[in-house]
């Protein structure tokens, strides 16, 4: 039987070849909620990842929205081949299309919570102008990408020559018969975790099935090499005049982001408190989605966003 508390639905962005531009988004909850909570999620990965978050987070007093992000999960993956190679899948048009999405789903009273590069896109989207901006309750970053930092060796090859290889049907069906894309993503999972009896199970099958489609492998590869905007440096900057309450969460043994960004974040955004979770690597909302949403409720309390 369908949950009449959850709907799915696509809202359209713009259009290539004649042909609709649509984020794919859930909704948990009843509108008429006091806080709406939009989640945006990383790199590499899809709404889907909240799964594990939502039955802990689900709350009367909360109307939750998951999105796809353009080029991931059921969105669209156009080829913005009118769009500078610069700027395709880059972070201001990932911005757009939230606002955008923000707007049609009339959401408001709003905390914007983003994972990794999602973190990233949600302090960019409140550092950038913002027409018709809904009023905000706050930000939770959850080891969010959001500085200039060293890239992992492995997102360097996929940005480059080598990862372009696996957008070809040949080539990717040779790194799976050798077991090379296999081992990579394993590697990779396997990283962002603290713990790996954690890792959640299937969840290396739902990323090895992204290789199964060229145009989805192109929008990752493309996000990945546009993901630094140039003007990061004014965006950070701009943090301190971020005006609204903010929940800084982090892993203490995360691999991928160094906790010693969280601790920057919790020094650089003037209304923030800092949570760093034990035991816990990039992805708290995979590996500890009990004690995140908890944290989460607590923080909602205290600036004022629901009721106990």
């Amino acid at each position: 039987m369908s949950d009449p508390n959850v709907c799915r639905g696509a809202v359209t962005v713009g259009t290539e070849d004649g042909k609709p531009v649509q984020l794919a988004y859930t909704c948990y909850g009843q509108v008429e909620a006091p806080v709406h909570l939009l989640l945006i999620h990383g790199l590499f990965d899809d709404q889907r990842t909240w799964q594990y978050l939502l039955p802990h987070l689900r709350h009367g007093d909360r109307y939750m929205v998951t999105v796809d992000l353009l080029g991931a999960g059921l969105s669209s993956t156009p080829h913005l081949a009118t769009t500078p190679a610069t700027h395709r899948y880059d972070a201001d048009l990932h911005v757009k299309q939230l606002q955008q999405l923000i707007a049609e789903l009339s959401l408001r009273n709003l905390v914007l919570m983003g994972s990794s590069l999602g973190g990233g896109l949600a302090l960019r989207m409140l550092c950038t102008p913002w027409p018709d901006r809904p009023a905000m309750v706050g930000l939770i970053l959850e080891d969010a990408a959001a500085y200039p930092q060293q890239i992992p060796s492995l997102l360097r090859v996929f940005q480059g020559r080598l990862g372009s290889l696996i957008t070809a049907p040949w080539s990717r069906r040779v790194l799976l018969s050798l077991g090379i894309a296999q081992w990579v993503i394993k590697r990779s999972i396997r990283r962002a975790f603290a713990d790996p009896d954690a890792i959640p199970p299937g969840l290396w099958e739902r990323y090895l099935s992204l290789l199964t489609s060229s145009q989805r492998i192109r929008a990752a590869q493309e996000t990945a090499r546009n993901m630094v905007p140039s003007n990061m440096d004014w965006i950070v900057d701009a943090y301190s005049s971020v005006a609204w309450p903010t929940l800084v969460c982090w892993g203490r043994q995360d691999r991928v982001i160094s906790p010693l960004y969280a601790q920057r974040l919790a020094e650089d955004l003037p209304q923030s408190r800092l949570h760093l979770i034990d035991d816990c690597g990039h992805a708290p909302h995979l590996e500890k989605p009990r004690q995140l949403a908890q944290t989460i409720g607590e923080w909602l309390c205290e600036v004022g966003g629901e009721t106990r």
